[in-house]
């Protein structure tokens, strides 16, 4: 094809060849989501239950390498290739779809009797366009497509209302940890036994989703966080159970991490106070010695907080968080105060590693946006509560999002330098502010929050 001289149906058509290489097996078999590399046309896990690691290659005693030579083994089948290595997060093609417009465009099809390659989607850049972009049944589309079919020759546009939109949504699941912890001398955690419940958005949808997350009936998305903490606790012990619930639900941004990194990080400050240990400090020294991305940026907040964070005002308070999400470190101090019962963050300061930083203001942007889109969990009128098998919240002034005075009054970013590959940032920083915040609230008020969102300080 020369450039100019390509029809539409010509380039959808080659993009669909294109496509369908994107999504075979083959491909996403390394250019996977997962933790661990796949296998055959069904996509089953690898076997011997090799996993990642943090390079892609696997970990350093049983690589990659360690069986897929320079080239293919005739005598074993084992195909080979110089430096063998699952692809990068960043270059994920599992569920490669507007978020998942092909699986939008199958579904549009089903409903008008048509082949996929007759619908024609359209991908706005939506920007902050969060809402509906996710669910696995396409019902918006769906509902379009149906009222189109009775409209026939007529332009169709659907638009929920704010009730209809908050009260027929698909809602982030409840959870509940209940975590023991045993600690030893020096104040370390010499064991942890760890429990989450909660409804899993991923089983029941069959494949590729189900296949590619869900393992002896566990979905990775539930223990996300927990299960691959960089923590280096011995005995440590994770146990889930996925109830099913008649409540629907879909992932919220930074999916598993909501929930699993404030447990983790309230605990973990928890067991820095009782040591009597600073909490960058205390993290520091709990850290697996090759969790190098999430040691930078404790070391590089450390250094961009001290002239602050040891000075802040009477009844003002720090705290401190850290997490590592798609290969991404990130960590975050903020200053806190409390006015009229609701927690004031007069700075928050957040560093992170996420490989070369290919443009800086982008990054900022970024995490900036997402600290504030993280404080949706924590503000008090957040949650959305059922009686009845009904949502009782229609619009915003019974769920309540973040206001501008719940917003830190500054965000300062700081990238650590580095020449590794690009990670990800678009949902690493969501996690750590509410556990930051609760922290420092610890300190100002002796109580430990324990549930979100916070009806009450």
């Amino acid at each position: 094809m020369t450039a100019g001289q390509t029809s539409r149906a010509e380039g959808l058509a080659a993009w669909q060849r294109v496509y369908s290489v994107l999504t075979h097996p083959r491909c996403i078999n390394c250019h996977t989501a997962t933790g661990y590399p796949q296998q055959g046309d069904d996509r089953h896990r690898h076997g011997f239950n090799v996993v990642r690691g943090q390079t892609g290659t696997g970990v350093p005693a049983f690589t990659c390498a360690t069986c897929h030579q320079r080239v293919n083994a005739d005598s074993t089948g084992v195909p080979g290739a110089p430096g063998w290595h699952l692809a990068p997060l960043s270059m994920q093609w599992q569920d490669l779809r507007d978020q998942f417009q092909t699986m939008d465009q199958i579904a549009i099809a089903e409903v008008l009797g048509l082949k996929p390659e007759q619908v024609t989607f359209h991908t706005e850049y939506a920007g902050g366009g969060f809402g509906r972009r996710t669910p696995l049944d396409s019902h918006v589309q769906r509902e379009a497509a149906a009222i189109a079919k009775r409209l026939r020759g007529t332009p169709v546009k659907v638009m929920w209302t704010r009730e209809d939109d908050v009260q027929g949504g698909y809602y982030r699941p409840m959870f509940v940890h209940h975590v023991e912890v045993g600690i030893d001398a020096r104040g370390m955690p010499a064991a942890w036994r760890h429990v989450v419940v909660g409804q899993s958005h991923i089983i029941g949808t069959g494949p590729p989703w189900e296949g590619g997350l869900v393992e002896n009936g566990v979905d990775e998305l539930v223990v996300e966080g927990t299960a691959d903490s960089r923590y280096a606790i011995p005995n440590f012990h994770v146990s889930a159970h996925q109830p099913t619930i008649n409540v629907p639900v879909a992932q919220w941004r930074s999916v598993g991490m909501t929930h699993n990194a404030f447990v983790m990080e309230t605990l973990i400050d928890e067991l820095a106070v009782r040591a009597k240990i600073d909490p960058i400090a205390y993290r520091l020294a709990l850290l697996s010695p090759d969790a190098k991305r999430l040691r930078n940026p404790l070391a590089l907040l450390e250094e961009k907080t001290k002239a602050w964070r040891f000075r802040v005002p009477r009844n003002h308070a720090v705290g401190i968080a850290c997490n590592e999400y798609h290969q991404t470190g990130v960590a975050c101090a903020v200053e806190v105060s409390v006015e009229n019962g609701r927690p004031r963050i007069h700075r928050a300061t957040v560093t992170a590693d996420v490989g070369m930083a290919i443009n800086p203001l982008t990054l900022e942007a970024q995490f900036q946006g997402g600290i504030v889109y993280g404080l949706s969990q924590l503000v008090a009128g957040g949650a959305i509560t059922f009686s009845d098998g009904r949502v009782d919240q229609r619009n915003f002034d019974g769920h309540a999002p973040p206001y501008m005075k719940d917003a830190p009054v500054a965000i300062d970013v700081h990238i650590v330098p580095s020449t590794e590959p690009p990670t990800a940032c678009g949902e690493c920083p969501v996690p750590v502010i509410c556990p930051a915040v609760v922290n420092a609230l610890f300190r100002l008020t002796g109580k430990r929050y324990r549930t979100l969102p916070l009806d009450s300080i």
